[in-house]
């Protein structure tokens, strides 16, 4: 997981920062502080050319006693660059964010591409599947106390991390001969992995629910196309190729699908069979090597 930080300032809100409060007596709490979440963005979304650079997202602070402190649909940014070398501002609704002093748990979380968080609650709904430019998803979570200094706004630093874990399929052909075997090879499908492509994501905590939609159940599964699916276990898979109307059929064992990796399936063809090797990338690198008959 790369670091994404983002550099923002957020608005007034009356929420939590009285909360209890009755004008004319006396508050016991600590002042209220500035809040405003920054830092560099180094967070890595090139993982396809597909994925976008841009994220929009929501913000939102829970406190122990009586939970959102400013719930995620009152903060909301946009213009939030991946792949950023320095440090940069994004644009923030409303303008500033102000709450009592303490201890509180911050919350983000943001989607690729021009759309925005569509927030039920604090519930976002996951649509996985072929990646797009806008359906890569990022979600964090940083405890911090929130303490006054004279003068100065109290900063929150946010680490994303990719909720989705994702696949590919690749044909591994060489040789003046590749193409040609290339345009021969069809990916007639795969099934029984048992990959979720949707769900519900809780921005509170980051667990993820109401898992459906599985990998090859419903589509038509491309060469060298990232697929977006759910972290989880897999079940033992099996794969059919075709080569010249010769039908190919194996299995890719059971492994874990983890957040923020892409497991690589490259398949080789030999004159007795088909090799499948699946290399997991950081979005470095695991192997697994197994062969289709």
């Amino acid at each position: 997981m790369k670091r994404l930080i983002v550099i923002g300032v957020a608005a007034m809100l009356a929420v939590g920062c009285t909360k209890g409060y009755v004008p004319g007596q006396q508050d016991d709490r600590a002042q209220e502080v500035e809040v405003r979440f920054n830092a560099e963005a180094n967070f890595s979304v090139n993982y396809t050319r597909a994925t976008a650079d841009t994220y929009n997202g929501v913000i939102g602070a829970i406190n122990s006693v009586e939970g959102w402190e400013f719930a995620p649909d009152e903060v909301a940014f946009d213009g939030l660059v991946g792949n950023a070398t320095t440090s940069q501002a994004i644009s923030t609704t409303p303008e500033k964010v102000v709450v009592a002093t303490g201890p509180y748990t911050f919350v983000s979380c943001a989607v690729s591409g021009a759309g925005k968080v569509a927030l039920d609650g604090s519930s976002v709904a996951l649509v996985g599947g072929q990646q797009t430019a806008d359906n890569d998803v990022v979600w964090c979570a940083t405890q911090a106390t929130v303490t006054a200094q004279e003068g100065k706004p109290f900063g929150v630093q946010f680490d994303y991390g990719h909720v989705f874990s994702a696949v590919r399929f690749e044909l591994n052909a060489e040789g003046k001969n590749a193409e040609a075997l290339m345009a021969e090879t069809t990916l007639n499908g795969v099934s029984n992995l048992n990959l979720a492509l949707d769900g519900v994501l809780n921005i509170q905590n980051g667990v993820i629910s109401n898992a459906q939609n599985t990998l090859g159940k419903d589509e038509t599964i491309k060469w060298a196309t990232n697929y977006l699916v759910l972290p989880g276990e897999s079940q033992p898979g099996e794969l059919s190729v075709s080569y010249r109307g010769v039908e190919f059929k194996g299995t890719l064992p059971a492994k874990s699908f983890l957040p923020g990796q892409r497991t690589v399936v490259s398949i080789t063809l030999n004159t007795a069979d088909i090799t499948c090797s699946a290399t997991i990338k950081e979005w470095e690198v695991v192997e697994e090597k197994v062969t289709l008959e």
